[in-house]
């Protein structure tokens, strides 16, 4: 599967598990169990760490490599864009440990979650609508 197809099939999916991820929150009393919750994040979490490791160690150094200087600046820039959501992912993931850190502070939880699925979101309409067409152009 050529790059750019993988990484539209990444964005349906990681846009898919957001929209269930808070779906399910939404209906999860916090006196009942959160397991439903939990897995729904933790499967978020695995591809969102796999889809920014494909930008990270394939997508982006082929871009950076590209003879076009444009095409290496609008990498260089995408990839801080990238930077910021890694990290804004590793701490998320550092706090919400467990059904329990979620419990503890449900509304936090909430707008935390909300923020990194908006955030996540904005960069896939930004790699779709810009990035996804120039890798395609470019035979990756």
């Amino acid at each position: 599967m050529p790059c750019h197809e993988l990484l539209v099939h990444q964005h349906q999916e990681i846009k898919k598990r957001c929209r269930r991820l808070l779906a399910a929150y939404e209906r999860a009393p916090l006196e009942r169990n959160l397991d439903g919750v939990w897995g729904q994040l933790s499967a978020l979490m695995s591809v969102l760490k796999v889809h920014l490791t494909v930008e990270e160690r394939v997508l982006y150094p082929a871009l950076l490599r590209h003879d076009d200087q444009a095409i290496m600046a609008r990498a260089r820039k995408e990839v801080k864009a990238l930077d910021a959501l890694a990290i804004e992912l590793q701490r998320f993931s550092s706090i919400w440990t467990s059904v329990g850190a979620i419990r503890a502070r449900p509304d936090q939880f909430e707008v935390e979650l909300r923020n990194l699925c908006a955030h996540t979101a904005t960069r896939i309409e930004i790699e779709d609508g810009t990035l996804i067409p120039l890798v395609k152009r470019l035979g990756l």
